[in-house]
């Protein structure tokens, strides 16, 4: 029975899901405990060692959130107007009458290796071949492998569902496209650049980048000038028992998760031409935010 609306696939998840959710959990605990043991060193040559691994490890922590949150948003849309593969922030969208031949891996008469820095759930990357030239991967693994080859790139694919999407495409080819969608292709790279491009994105975030500099820096210097410090008053009014001034870098710490958050928050929403004023919203609060903690450092090393 031909289709008449568009149908979805979705890539091969599970192994994916379980190795990226491990992966993350494991990077996350790292994060957790080297801020955790920072704030339990009585050398201050120490604490800055941890914090500063604690900081790097949030890079890997960040890249492996993205790639599991790719993985649960990626699927491939077929009908008779066109094909769309969406993976993250990678979208690609071809026209139905520009696809000349969708193959299995297995005809493909050609050695079709993983891209570079493949992980379970993520075959992410190009590879070059001698006949095809440049294939792009936007695959959970090699299993079930498919080959999309239209007049302007060749794009491998891996729907669970492999002998549907053969069918759907099959298909739709049999009809013939009535409108044919427009060509269409964004990697992550460009949906920053079009962030940055936004007048009012780049004002708040560059505001939010410096708000955040400016939280790290007095933090520091304030945890340096003193031994001790008391971090806020008890019930009487008297201040809370001394500690030591090491932990005024919580303060930091907690605005750079602010940070990243707030980040991550706002480019969420941005592309939903609807939502850019939630956030406009949530920068502009992880400015007022990281004001607020600086205020917490001035008032907690002078008047505390």
């Amino acid at each position: 029975m031909p289709i008449t609306e568009t149908r979805r696939f979705v890539p091969y998840r599970r192994s994916g899901l379980i190795f990226h959710s491990l992966v993350l959990a494991v990077l996350s605990g790292l994060v957790i405990f080297l801020i955790w043991a920072a704030f339990h060193q009585t050398s201050r040559g120490l604490l800055f060692l941890y914090l500063i691994f604690g900081f790097i490890a949030l890079a890997p922590t960040g890249f492996m959130a993205y790639r599991l949150y790719a993985l649960m948003r990626a699927g491939y849309e077929i009908d008779r107007d066109g094909l769309s593969i969406r993976w993250g922030l990678r979208i690609e969208e071809i026209p139905l009458i520009e696809i000349e031949w969708v193959r299995p891996l297995s005809e493909l008469g050609e050695s079709l290796h993983a891209p570079f820095f493949a992980l379970p759930g993520a075959y992410l990357g190009t590879v070059r071949l001698q006949h095809l030239g440049e294939v792009e991967f936007a695959a959970s693994g090699m299993q079930g492998l498919l080959v999309v080859a239209s007049n302007r790139k060749v794009i491998a694919v891996s729907p669970e569902d492999t002998s549907g999407f053969l069918r759907a495409f099959q298909q739709a080819a049999e009809m013939g496209s009535l409108s044919p969608i427009a060509s269409y292709s964004a990697h992550p790279g460009s949906f920053v650049v079009r962030v940055l491009k936004d007048r009012w994105s780049l004002r708040l975030i560059i505001s939010l980048l410096i708000a955040t500099i400016a939280l790290v820096i007095a933090g520091s210097l304030f945890a340096l000038g003193r031994s001790t410090i008391s971090l806020g008053f008890a019930a009487n009014g008297l201040p809370l028992e001394p500690l030591p001034a090491s932990n005024l870098l919580l303060l930091p710490v907690l605005g750079l998760m602010v940070f990243v958050a707030d980040i991550a928050a706002g480019m969420f929403f941005f592309p939903r031409e609807n939502m850019k004023t939630a956030s406009y919203a949530i920068w502009s609060a992880g400015i007022l935010t990281m004001l607020l903690l600086i205020v917490a450092c001035i008032i907690l090393f002078f008047f505390v």
